[in-house]
């Protein structure tokens, strides 16, 4: 390789290395090294014998050269501070800097008002949302401080409006709307407020908060307040009483649910009325409404329930106002201190005094007892008997009963009612005793009224068809004695003499055919003494209360016996009298005979009522099976006088209603006794003639009547018995027979003119007469003039 060669290789190794062969290269290499060592060691010798030349001449390059800096850092200076135009370009940077300082101070202070007016904004931006969150969670007295705080936020931003630097308006727009959103709430928040009122659950010291919402918004005094309250509670009281409307509850669960309402919301409101503007237990100079007050016109807040006012808050109170959400701690900063530190102002003087609320609390309850009185009545009426009451009662009893019969003058109710009411006051006594006690008496009324309405219910459409207006098929009005083919009810039939049981039914039946009581009959006095026996149990449930000592037990249920005993005398005598009416509803009918049964059945209905009722001495004694007596005289000396006066009004009734049997047979006898005497001879061909008897030679008188007499008679008897006889008692007999003896004397008087006597005609018509009267009178009275005028006629005869 040439050396051309070779130093253009040295300058490019790797064209060397293409284009030389391996031994070249080799041979190159060593070429290179072994250069490379002989410079090595030319340099070594060089530095051995010249290193302190060396050293000096670096020392003095670097003495050199930090001198030459220094001048020319000197030459430089003085440059600047001679160049004009330079000074000026530094006045213009310093002037210019001064005025960027200034503007920034305006831009601060620009920036610090606008975040004052943000801060009310965003203040009154965030009110809606937290009074509506307050108004769900009742928390009235919270509501009522956000709205006035906003009302302040809105004043204090009007006034900035003219002052201002900036259009308010134009920067936040939003104000205007977001009053109008709150000025809402002002009427919302004391129309809640005022209805909370009726809520009787709350704390007192809530009531008390509720109470401050309202004197902060409505201007309400002290003597408002507790009126506002007692009457808000008046209406709640009138609404559980009138409006209860949950109907799926049985009246009995109903009225006692409205009860215990009542009665809770009444003891709950003195005790509140009495614990807010009264009560200073506990040490305290305050009642609690006025420490609320004080407290609140200084603080803007209400104070603990420990405190009872002597607290000193560690915070503002805007910091207690607004949900933590809303980040106030950045807000609060930026208000002004007029929003910060603004307490309200009210006036709810004058202060009252114990007895001012006693005065305006019994005005209340006599308005309250008024209002039970007048509606408690009708919340009662679907009461259907003594039981349903008295349990309704017994559950009040169980309510009152902790309070109103404590000896514990701790007793929280029997503390308020002391000091409001001047007295202990009874709820009981006061408001429910006497329409407990009417409401019983009402029942008892309503009960005997549908036992007199009987006779026109019941017993006249048993016997009566309604659509003919005239007797069933099945009437009978006495009892067949044996069985026939008939349909009409046979008393009894003979016995099986080894049937025990029949031989029972022959004895009940034998005493049924005694009193002639049909089945109709047994019917109808079975209905009137279930009723009565149904009335009797039910008043005797207020006999298992009468040993209890409290809420006048025992005087009220004495008075509730003697009131059903009266009660009951009156019903059964008004049952009486409208058995008696009914014959008014026949006056229309032509057949008298069926009159007369009709009659005579509704009498016997009233005698077996009287004479064999079982049930009659029991409601009219009011007796129970512990107070029965052992032995009963058979005598009336034990008897009750209201019993013996009903039996004999019964069996009065019983012998009037034969009066038109009595009266048509009269008419009979008498027409018949008439045809009978008109019709016969009464002369020597007279019939009885032929039977006279010889009493001396040649004289011969009458001995017996004459058949005629004897068959009106004994028509007599039949009629009588068509009614059965042995039910007809002394009293009707003897009515019967003074009746048929004067139609005697009359028909005898009446007709003599019209006879044609001889003297046998007379004697026999004498004799006639003397018997009727004989049989129909005891004491043998004749009509003197009917006897002179038969005398006279035998006389004329002669």
């Amino acid at each position: 390789m040439s050396k051309e060669s070779l130093l253009s290789t040295e300058d490019d190794p790797d064209t060397y290395l293409i284009e030389s062969s391996v031994p070249d290269v080799r041979a190159f290499e060593q070429k290179t090294r072994i250069a490379i060592e002989t410079q090595k060691e030319e340099l070594r010798a060089m530095v051995g014998e010249q290193y302190q030349d060396l050293i000096s001449a670096a020392d003095a390059i670097i003495t050199m050269s930090k001198n030459a800096q220094a001048i020319q850092s000197n030459f430089e200076r003085m440059q600047n501070a001679c160049d004009v135009d330079r000074i000026k370009r530094a006045s213009r940077k310093a002037l210019q800097l001064r005025d960027e300082k200034n503007n920034q101070t305006y831009i601060d202070t620009k920036r610090k008002y606008i975040y004052v007016i943000a801060a009310l904004v965003k203040s009154l931006a965030d009110v809606p949302e937290q009074i509506w969150h307050a108004l769900e969670n009742h928390r009235y007295l919270h509501a009522s401080r956000l709205y006035v705080l906003a009302k302040q936020v809105h004043e204090y931003l009007d006034q900035e409006k003219e002052k201002s630097t900036i259009d308010i308006e134009v920067a936040f727009p939003v104000i205007q709307r977001q009053w109008d959103a709150v000025s809402a709430f002002g009427p919302q928040i004391i129309q809640r407020s005022t209805h909370y009122l009726r809520v009787s659950e709350q704390t007192t010291e809530h009531m008390a908060e509720v109470i401050v919402a309202l004197m902060l918004l409505d201007d309400q005094s002290y003597a408002q307040s507790v009126d506002k309250l007692l009457e808000m509670r008046s209406n709640v009281i009138r609404d559980i009483l009138q409006h209860y409307t949950k109907t799926t509850d049985s009246a009995n669960h109903r009225i006692t649910h409205q009860l215990r309402e009542v009665s809770l919301i009444i003891k709950r409101t003195l005790v509140q009325v009495f614990d807010i503007f009264v009560s200073k237990e506990g040490g305290h100079q305050k009642t609690l409404i006025e420490s609320y007050v004080d407290s609140f016109l200084k603080t803007f807040l209400i104070p603990s329930k420990s405190s009872h006012g002597n607290e000193t808050p560690s915070q503002p109170a805007i910091t207690r106002l607004f949900s933590p959400s809303s980040n106030v701690h950045l807000i609060v900063r930026y208000l002004p201190e007029s929003i910060q530190n603004y307490t309200p102002y009210f006036d709810p003087s004058p202060q009252l005094t114990p007895s001012d609320v006693q005065h305006q609390v019994s005005a209340w309850m006599r308005g309250i007892e008024a209002m039970v009185r007048d509606q408690l009545p009708q919340t009662l009426s679907p009461i259907e008997n003594q039981a349903e009451l008295i349990q309704i009662r017994s559950k009040l009893w169980e309510l009152l009963d902790a309070d109103e019969n404590t000896r514990d003058k701790t007793n929280k109710w029997q503390m308020a009612a002391k000091h409001l009411l001047s007295a202990r006051y009874s709820l009981w006594t006061s408001l429910y005793r006497d329409v407990f006690n009417n409401c019983s008496k009402k029942l008892i009324d309503e009960a005997l009224t549908d036992l007199t309405k009987q006779p026109a219910q019941v017993v006249w459409p048993l016997i009566i068809d309604p659509k003919k207006q005239r007797p069933r098929k099945d009437f009978s009005l006495t009892i067949k004695i044996w069985p026939s083919t008939a349909k009409h009810q046979s008393a009894f039939a003979l016995p099986n003499l080894s049937s025990s049981q029949e031989i029972e039914g022959f004895k009940a039946s034998l005493k049924e055919t005694a009193n002639d009581r049909t089945d109709k009959l047994g019917k109808l006095q079975a209905y009137f003494d279930t009723t009565l026996h149904t009335i009797r149990k039910d008043i005797q449930q207020h006999f298992i209360h009468a040993d209890q000592e409290h809420f006048h037990v025992k005087d009220d249920t004495d008075m509730i016996k003697n009131y059903f005993q009266d009660q009951c005398y009156q019903a059964v005598l008004l049952y009486s009298t409208e058995l008696t009416s009914l014959i008014k509803l026949m006056s229309d009918w032509t057949d008298q005979r069926m009159v007369n049964q009709v009659s005579i059945f509704l009498g016997r209905l009233a005698r077996n009522i009287g004479l064999l009722s079982k049930e009659l001495p029991k409601a009219i004694s009011l007796s129970t099976e512990e107070n029965k007596p052992v032995f009963e005289l058979r005598s009336s000396i034990n008897k009750d006088a209201k019993y013996i006066n009903i039996q004999n009004t019964l069996l009065d009734t019983y012998h009037d209603l034969h009066t038109s049997w009595i009266n048509w047979l009269e008419k009979e006898f008498s027409q018949k006794l008439k045809s009978s005497l008109v019709t016969a001879k009464w002369n020597d061909h007279c019939a009885p003639i032929a039977v006279w008897e010889t009493v001396e030679e040649d004289m011969k008188l009458p001995t017996q009547s004459s058949s005629m007499m004897v068959r009106n008679l004994f028509y007599v008897c039949e009629e009588i018995q068509q009614v059965n006889s042995s039910i007809l008692d002394q009293t009707i007999m003897t009515k019967l027979r003074q009746q048929l003896a004067n139609a005697v004397h009359h028909v005898f008087q009446s007709s003599l003119s019209l006879l044609d006597l001889t003297e046998n005609g007379a004697l026999q018509l004498m004799f006639d007469y003397m018997f009727l009267c004989i049989v129909l009178q005891q004491d043998m009275k004749y009509n003197s003039e009917i006897m002179n005028i038969l005398e006279s006629q035998a006389s004329h005869s002669k």
